[in-house]
């Protein structure tokens, strides 16, 4: 319904820009002073049953948006503009929160970012303070917090727990390609982080596969295979190495896991 140009956090903007193709519109209502308020809303009806509403206060300015599939469940990018002066930005589908939010304050900085699933908070929710640095990480899983770091103001790591390899255990995240199997990994990347996975053959511990990963704009979570190992082998260990950047110096630490492949037996 409404498309997000999103920014990085260096140019600090995020705007809406619903799409307003002339085609595919059926028709357009005006609607003054909606619930007593000195507003205006535009309600933009779409040949395929959707509906889009503007909205917007006595200066001009957007200050909500939303989009509705044909059963009126909110559908697309919804935009609210807070009291303070912040703006909400979170993505539905067909009535739920699914996918990326953020929240934008009063100066444009980036304060929130968090993601969900079919109505639930999974993989990261990440916080910043006023100027932007990061203040705390967290990924989430089925399971809850799996991993999570918090930062002060100044840079100083005060919290580090869990670990980055968000899911290695279960199972279903294995696949097959002919003879040979491989895991597959979901890992938590936190700004401030690197991290190194070492892949081993479980029966005589030869090392598979060595993997640096540092930190993406475009996404700071990410799945990747294990090399493959053959179906005489049960699984494959890995060893992990995350080393944190900190105003005090470097902050390393590391872990270990174990995945099975037994659904395949």
């Amino acid at each position: 319904m409404l498309n997000c140009a999103c920014q990085n956090q260096s140019t600090k903007t995020i705007e809406v820009l619903p799409y307003v193709g002339s085609d595919d519109i059926d028709s357009v209502v005006e609607v003054n002073n909606p619930f007593g308020r000195n507003h205006m809303t535009k309600v933009i009806y779409y040949k395929k049953s959707n509906t889009l509403f503007l909205t917007y206060n006595e200066d001009g300015e957007l200050i909500d948006s939303l989009a509705e599939d044909k059963k009126y469940r909110i559908h697309g990018l919804r935009f609210v503009k807070l009291n303070n002066g912040s703006k909400r930005y979170q993505n539905f589908k067909h009535g739920v929160k699914d996918g990326s939010g953020w929240l934008i304050d009063e100066k444009g900085i980036v304060r929130e970012r968090v993601y969900y699933v079919d109505g639930k908070a999974l993989k990261e929710l990440i916080t910043y303070f006023p100027n932007g640095s990061l203040k705390t990480y967290q990924y989430l899983t089925t399971y809850g917090i799996v991993f999570e770091q918090e930062y002060t103001e100044v840079g100083d790591l005060i919290k580090d727990r869990g670990s980055p390899v968000a899911l290695f255990r279960e199972q279903q995240d294995s696949v097959q390609v002919g003879n040979d199997f491989r895991a597959i990994v979901e890992l938590a990347i936190p700004s401030r982080a690197e991290l190194r996975l070492f892949f081993f053959n479980p029966s005589d511990s030869t090392l598979l596969k060595e993997i640096p990963i540092t930190y993406s704009e475009n996404s700071s979570y990410v799945k990747i295979a294990s090399e493959a190992t053959s179906q005489n082998d049960n699984g494959v260990y890995l060893h992990w190495i995350l080393s944190s950047s900190s105003n005090k110096g470097e902050v390393k630490r590391d872990g270990y896991g174990a995945h099975y492949f037994k659904v395949y037996r």
